[in-house]
């Protein structure tokens, strides 16, 4: 179970952007959000993700760094990509339910 002041657990995944994004190795100045979305097949979650992305320059003003994460595989991850045309929001993929 995750507490405030324990370490978060180990969470690495391949994003969009070719790298591999490491929970363990983000630095942000205030903390790091990460969001779990359900994949490409919900509706409901890439209207979430648009309105994320319009909200990451104040995020990234105020020390956040933020990240959507899903169990898509790459092509469906960048589908998804592309159906909301997103810039800046980094998009992981590949989680297991684990």
């Amino acid at each position: 179970m995750a507490l405030p002041t324990n370490p978060a657990p180990a969470l690495s995944v391949p994003t969009l952007g070719g790298e591999t994004w490491t929970l363990a190795h983000q630095t942000p100045e205030a903390f790091t959000i990460v969001v779990f979305y359900r994949g490409h097949h919900c509706p409901i979650c890439k209207t979430y993700m648009k309105e994320i992305e319009a909200l990451l320059p104040d995020a990234a003003a105020q020390g956040i760094g933020v990240i959507a994460l899903s169990m898509d595989n790459e092509e469906r991850a960048r589908a998804t990509h592309e159906e909301i045309a997103t810039e800046a929001l980094t998009i992981g993929y590949g989680m297991d339910g684990a």
